[in-house]
């Protein structure tokens, strides 16, 4: 049985258990709310170490079962950055970013996506953008699309893009 021992910034820390949880396996210690761990098997062939600094935990969010209808109803599409240049004005270090979405034009955005990327990497890249939402104002800036990405634990964001070119305003589906 694994149990909470700590609750720190990183979130919950695990004792040792005598064999790693199966993934989906659900724990709830009274307070932090339903936890998962994300450590694998394949990844742990016998219990982690007590120095072992490579165990993970993370929330979960208790959400709504979306339905196939919900799913279509989102407008995900390609496009490509066509511009990128600094936000000084954000509160986090972020770009401004103008994405060509092919038959709906260039739309804009804004990405705190500096951790990883560069203003020159980013011109030319195809990314996953969410469309419909309405814009939104940030700082002085209105963002029309919200680009797509992953956040790492240390808080970098990698760009959800398309394995290969893909003609800008096609719909992921």
């Amino acid at each position: 049985m694994l149990s909470v021992v700590d609750r720190g910034v990183r979130g919950s820390v695990w004792e040792r258990p005598s064999a790693p949880p199966d993934v989906g396996t659900f724990l709830d210690d009274g307070n932090a709310g339903p936890l998962l761990t994300s450590m694998n098997r394949s990844r742990y062939a016998s219990p982690p170490s007590a120095d072992d600094n490579n165990v993970h935990v993370c929330k979960l969010r208790t959400m709504a079962q979306a339905t196939f209808d919900d799913f279509d109803r989102l407008d995900l599409r390609v496009g490509t950055i066509v511009r990128a240049e600094p936000f000084p004005e954000a509160r986090k270090p972020a770009y401004k970013l103008w994405v060509d979405l092919g038959e709906l034009g260039v739309r804009t955005s804004s990405a705190q996506i500096t951790q990883l990327y560069t203003l020159e990497q980013l011109t030319g890249k195809q990314v996953v953008c969410v469309c419909g939402l309405g814009g939104k104002q940030i700082g002085p800036w209105m963002s029309d699309v919200l680009v797509t990405g992953f956040h790492q634990p240390d808080g970098a964001v990698t760009l959800c893009v398309p394995d290969s070119a893909v003609p800008n305003g096609t719909r992921l589906r």
